[in-house]
């Protein structure tokens, strides 16, 4: 009788509320889902230590890490002229390369979509790009981005940096964007080179990574720590660790969370899966990676 009660409390129970669970555990939305496995793209996500290969990496959004990334160029002549006077100038003139090559005009470009296609993603900035199987909507994304780099890259007057001096992914960037992009490859590369990877149990102690998988394939793409991982690759770290924050099953498709709140497809979502697993560059980076 009691197990009848419990149930039929769970079951009636309305959705979209806000259930506080005890004494200091903060209320969580409750959504309704229909199929077990969207629970796994919802919920957030718990960080697991894993050894990826690292050849099997993709940069965010775009480009592979073994076939022209310009962070590994620039990593790798890091390497080869770490005792030039001169390095400073070297990289950033590489990466100058890069950014007058490779400019994504819109979000849509840089996952291989064709015109028309994803008709959202259209008309927002490359650095709004939601994946698939993300639970941001590209406008949270673009928020988030922004945030991250007023965060993370020092601005020209001392504060924190913003977007209109470009983004580290694609061109256009300016000279003081050039110049810190340079510094931080520089300087992670350089610290490897001497001491090795040292990784650590701090929140910002590993390269943050999403696991995609199909069938017995899978790569990985990297969230959080670009030029570390940039770093190991030219210095031909074969395996390394990351902490994988999720599992993206291709199967999983119809309850991704960008497929069930109608901005992809499915199929448009299986097309950007592919691209990412295959290693497919955008036609505006062709020439930079055929180079």
């Amino acid at each position: 009788m009691f197990l009848k009660r419990v149930s039929a409390a769970l079951w009636n129970w309305p959705s979209k509320v806000g259930a506080a669970l005890g004494p200091g555990i903060p209320s969580i939305p409750l959504v309704e889902w229909t199929d077990p496995r969207a629970i796994c793209y919802i919920a957030p996500p718990r960080a697991v230590l894993g050894i990826v290969k690292g050849s099997c990496g993709r940069g965010w959004p775009i480009l592979p890490f073994d076939g022209g990334h310009p962070f590994v160029r620039a990593a790798a002549l890091v390497v080869a002229e770490h005792d030039s006077a001169n390095l400073q100038r070297m990289v950033e003139a590489l990466l100058c390369d890069y950014y007058e090559t490779v400019r994504l005009s819109n979000a849509r470009e840089a996952v291989g979509l064709s015109r028309g296609e994803c008709p959202e993603l259209e008309g927002k900035p490359y650095w709004a790009l939601t994946m698939p199987w993300s639970v941001q909507s590209p406008e949270e994304q673009r928020k988030s981005m922004e945030h991250s780099v007023a965060r993370e890259t020092p601005g020209r007057t001392g504060g924190g940096g913003d977007l209109l001096d470009g983004w580290a992914h694609s061109g256009p960037v300016s000279s003081h964007k050039l110049q810190v992009e340079a510094q931080r490859i520089i300087r992670v590369t350089t610290s490897i080179l001497r001491r090795g990877y040292v990784r650590s149990d701090k929140p910002d102690g590993d390269i943050s990574v999403d696991l995609l998988l199909r069938d017995n394939v899978y790569c990985w793409q990297v969230l959080h720590g670009m030029h570390r991982s940039a770093a190991l690759v030219a210095l031909n770290y074969r395996y390394f660790p990351v902490r994988v924050l999720r599992s993206i099953r291709r199967s999983d498709v119809s309850v991704w969370p960008q497929v069930q709140s109608g901005l992809f497809t499915e199929i448009e979502a299986l097309k950007v899966f592919d691209w990412v697993m295959s290693g497919a560059v955008p036609p505006s980076a062709k020439n930079w990676v055929a180079y």
